[in-house]
């Protein structure tokens, strides 16, 4: 029951600030230097969950990519990364309070992934489902090596299922166009804002006839008709009955490192992404209750069932509302898990997926599947950091 991770390792500088910036002037913060990337905290909180899982990516051959994949392999992840000389380990600045987070991030050698990483990590014994973090898919540098790794997993009978990671790179590059070409994911992740961006947008409402029996006064008016463009559909290509998998937990080969290779590293220009995260703020407590977030549960679950235009399974997760999952055979719905202050909402979408994967891999229904990812989801926001 082997999970491959696929996507970045970075140094996070975590700043968490009290109150609104002063910008131009100082804030008073906590400041805090740690392993992040959504993919290697997915790793991090697959392993404290006790599933085997192998991350895969690139670091910098330098001292923060040696402390990056120290980390990992102390939290029982197995690591694939290659090591390239002249390229840094990537780094994000976050500064985050309570439900919001803005990240500074400069990708250093995560856009350098490809092809033969990703085989290098499908090759290892007892791999049994893919996990891949949109992230990469954002990065035209790496991109073709993840919707690589999506369509040669499920060429070699993988389940596989990707993260949405972040709805502001989802809009800018088009969205729901964004998914559609790309190979389709056995199960779709997405909070409400990334859910938002990339569902099929709803039909538009027919007018309702005019009741018989009853005339109306009207002033006519010239119709004038409207030209039209025809579009043309291309039917989906025919995908598997997403099920929940159970197989014996295989042993994980030893870690391994590649030797260095001297690659010469595109330049990148750091760029900022505010985004809300699945953490409630630390006045809301984690629990679905009749107030503003009310609407949440029953909009997750039509979200969810739109997703399924883009994936086999998709789960929508809403912080305080809970979390949806939407099959074409079924649907469900867990409600959100209580927490009594919020310390720091980074990494906790990572830490729903792992907990959901743990769970549905060993033969859970959807429905403890999202308790699951909900219960870790909640641990992490009282932490400090992505990881456990």
């Amino acid at each position: 029951m082997t999970v491959v991770v696929i996507g970045d390792v970075v140094t996070d500088i975590l700043t968490v600030h009290e109150g609104a910036l002063a910008i131009g002037s100082d804030t008073i913060a906590r400041v805090r230097i740690a392993g992040g990337g959504s993919a290697a905290n997915t790793a991090a909180w697959l392993a404290a969950a006790g599933c085997p899982v192998v991350f895969a990516g690139v670091a910098g051959d330098d001292e923060p990519g040696d402390a990056r994949i120290a980390e990992m392999r102390a939290a029982g992840v197995t690591t694939s990364v290659r090591r390239v000389t002249g390229a840094a380990t990537g780094t994000v600045v976050v500064l985050t309070s309570d439900a919001e987070r803005t990240m500074f991030t400069d990708r250093g050698a995560n856009r350098l992934l490809d092809r033969s990483d990703v085989d290098r990590a499908l090759d290892l014994p007892g791999v049994r489902h893919l996990h891949l973090s949109a992230y990469v898919l954002f990065d035209p540098d790496c991109a073709p090596a993840g919707r690589y790794a999506l369509a040669e997993a499920r060429r070699r009978g993988l389940t596989t299922s990707l993260d949405a990671a972040s709805a502001a790179p989802l809009e800018q590059l088009g969205g729901r166009e964004f998914l559609a070409a790309i190979p389709r994911p056995g199960i779709l992740f997405a909070n409400l804002d990334e859910a938002r961006v990339i569902a099929p947008a709803p039909p538009t409402p027919t007018a309702a006839a005019p009741t018989p029996g009853r005339a109306e006064a009207s002033t006519p008016t010239p119709a004038t008709p409207t030209a039209g463009f025809p579009t043309t559909a291309t039917p989906p290509a025919a995908t598997p009955t997403v099920g929940n998998p159970s197989a014996a937990t295989p042993t994980v080969g030893a870690p391994t490192t590649d030797a260095p290779t001297t690659v010469t590293p595109t330049a990148g220009t750091p760029k900022a992404s505010t985004q809300t995260t699945d953490a409630p703020t630390a006045a809301t407590p984690m629990t679905a209750t009749p107030t503003a977030e009310a609407a949440a549960p029953t909009e997750c679950e039509r979200l969810a069932k739109a997703l399924l235009a883009h994936a086999d399974a998709a789960v929508v997760k809403s912080g305080p509302g809970g979390a949806a999952w939407a099959d074409p055979d079924r649907s469900a719905h867990a409600p959100g898990v209580r927490v009594t202050q919020v310390i720091d909402p980074t990494g906790a979408g990572d830490a729903f997926a792992a907990g959901f994967l743990a769970a549905w891999l060993g033969g859970a229904d959807p429905e403890t599947a999202l308790r699951r990812g909900n219960e870790l989801g909640a641990d992490a926001v009282t932490r400090l950091g992505g990881r456990p």
